[in-house]
């Protein structure tokens, strides 16, 4: 009777101690579970035109916080611009102003730039009358 004992395996409740198969019919059954709550930020989650981006579908091309041309989530625009609809940002200038050397200034006022924008502006180059 001892030597039957010594042979036969004694019960487990750990599901690394349960043979192979069984092991690996419980991660087929849990891989899938575990793939969706990943998430991952394909479009497949979104409509067309639409990636998931932290946790909403956006329009990359258009979207401030998540402003991008190559697919990705991770480009906020700067204050001051704005996600341009081909997934760049841009500077955004008031009324009035003109965008010279990444600056937006008022040609009428600013001597560096009076009537346009100089292309090699030198402080006082130009006079606004």
């Amino acid at each position: 009777m001892l030597k039957r004992r010594l042979h036969e395996s004694p019960p487990s409740l750990h599901p690394l101690s349960r043979p192979t198969s069984t092991r690996l019919s419980w991660a087929a059954a849990l891989f899938p579970m575990l793939l969706a709550a990943c998430g991952d930020s394909s479009e497949s989650s979104c409509p067309d035109g639409l990636t998931l981006c932290g946790g909403e579908c956006v329009n990359l091309l258009t979207d401030n916080r998540f402003c991008s041309a190559d697919g990705s989530c991770g480009t906020a625009c700067a204050s001051g611009q704005l996600c341009n609809g081909s997934g760049l940002c841009v500077l955004v200038c008031p009324s009035g102003h003109t965008i010279c050397n990444g600056r937006c200034v008022d040609t009428d006022l600013d001597p560096d730039n009076c009537g346009g924008c100089a292309d090699s502006p030198a402080p006082g180059d130009h006079v606004c009358a």
